[in-house]
């Protein structure tokens, strides 16, 4: 009397035939998933989607805690270092319209604390320094962007920008 369905927004809906009832018993993002990043020292990872959404997975319980929506497609996704933020909570994620977020892994949502456009086009990967300090992306648009990585006396973090390298191609890696 039971039947599993998926639509296109990624939700698994359980329909009741006796009861004539439907109910969501999972959601996934629509669409590829793009980029995925783990915390460096809890049990969370990050996943970025096509669909917009920048969902926070505990893998330990196996499920999504919480996701947010953007407008553009979520392309690129890194999790700052300790160094950035010790309690590890800091993100930064690329879009599809060129621009960059720093999020914070609130107890029950990202909060976005900065927002830059650097890039023309979708950004292609994040990347942060092995110290913290430096952030580098990538795009599309051929060019390579290096960001200052600063916290602020409330603990938020922003980027400023340090460089800018054009390149004859799009680089896959940093």
């Amino acid at each position: 009397n039971n039947w599993i369905m998926e639509d296109k927004n990624g939700k698994i809906w359980k329909y009741d035939l006796a009861a004539e009832s439907c109910t969501c018993i999972k959601e996934y993002h629509a669409g590829a998933v793009n980029a995925v990043a783990s915390s460096p020292i809890d049990h969370f990872s990050a996943t970025a989607g096509e669909d917009g959404t920048v969902r926070c997975w505990d893998y330990i319980d196996q499920k999504c805690i919480y996701s947010k929506k953007f407008s553009n497609a979520a392309t690129a996704i890194a999790w700052a270092p300790p160094s950035v933020d010790e309690k590890c909570r800091i993100l930064c994620a690329g879009f599809s319209g060129g621009v960059i977020r720093v999020i914070m892994r609130g107890k029950d949502e990202w909060k976005t604390t900065f927002v830059c456009k650097p890039h023309n086009k979708r950004v292609t990967g994040v990347t942060f320094s092995p110290n913290g300090k430096t952030i580098c992306t990538r795009g599309e648009d051929n060019t390579i962007f290096f960001l200052k990585v600063v916290t602020g006396s409330d603990n938020k973090v922003r980027l400023e920008p340090t460089g800018l390298q054009q390149c004859s191609a799009n680089v896959l890696s940093i």
